[in-house]
């Protein structure tokens, strides 16, 4: 498995096809504060959308809904890393953000 780190340049690209490529999957979020893994929230979602706002403060949503078909949606204020992780055959299993504040989200996919 390889993990890369994304520059900022590539991010906005990176999202939209992201996006595009896992839209109506199955998607594990995993929030951690302080990148303390003992301290997390996990939700399994389907994926809707990911998008990049660079309008002011930077910030990542994610649009998606819930196991009862709800609207969701999580927003990564300021984030400062992209990571990813990618199996043989470039598919991306596991999205890495890491905001200013040390809030550390991970997307699995499925």
């Amino acid at each position: 498995m390889q993990k890369l780190n994304l520059p900022r340049y590539e991010w906005a690209e990176f999202f939209l096809n992201l996006a595009a490529v896992y839209r109506n999957r199955r998607v594990a979020i995993k929030q951690y504060v302080d990148n303390d893994l003992n301290t997390s929230k996990f939700k399994e979602i389907t994926l809707r959308d990911i998008v990049l706002m660079e309008n002011g403060d930077s910030q990542v949503r994610i649009y998606a809904s819930d196991r009862s078909n709800h609207d969701v949606s999580y927003v990564i204020f300021q984030p400062q890393i992209v990571e990813f992780q990618k199996q043989s055959g470039n598919r991306i299993t596991t999205v890495k953000i890491t905001n200013t504040d040390g809030l550390m989200t991970t997307f699995e996919f499925r």
